[in-house]
């Protein structure tokens, strides 16, 4: 049976995950954007004929508001969306987390799920909402890892564009 859900509200990514420096900051702020924009909603969308979960457990999702957990980063290293999919406490059995979350099986179903969802969705933002490259230089070349390499006329040269 295919799970038949609306999707929740998009996650809102902590502020405080975004690195320290202003463009990673900038790029977890537009992330937040895109999910707002609709990456959240096609990427759930799309997800949601192919998940396993039931309605029930997907109810578990809903109760323990897990969707809020997931976080959405920017990774330069593949140039790409990456993200953390949100986990059911290790302890769930000793603190009785759910009534309805009675086997490891199914905390792995629904761990499993969550993460299937955002790769989906990483991938939704990185082929359809992303496009870093139009915005690389609106910080100029010292927010860009440029300025170690440039002499200071070159420096000075490329700053008057961003005057």
């Amino acid at each position: 049976m295919v799970l038949d859900a609306e999707p929740p509200s998009p996650p809102s990514l902590a502020v405080e995950d975004a690195e320290e420096y202003e463009i990673d900051r900038y790029q977890h702020e537009k992330l937040a954007e895109y999910l707002e924009q609709g990456a959240w909603e096609e990427g759930f969308s799309e997800w949601m004929p192919g998940t396993d979960l039931t309605a029930t457990e997907y109810a578990i999702v809903r109760d323990l508001d897990l969707v809020d957990d997931f976080e959405f980063i920017w990774n330069d290293d593949i140039d790409e969306v990456d993200h953390l999919a949100p986990t059911i406490p290790e302890d769930w059995t000793d603190r009785k987390v759910h009534p309805d979350l009675d086997s490891t099986v199914t905390v792995d179903l629904i761990e499993t799920e969550l993460d299937d969802l955002g790769e989906i969705v990483a991938d939704v933002l990185t082929d359809y909402y992303v496009d870093w490259e139009d915005e690389q230089d609106v910080f100029g070349p010292q927010f860009n890892a440029q300025d170690d390499s440039l002499s200071e006329a070159e420096y000075s040269d490329r700053d008057e564009f961003f005057e």
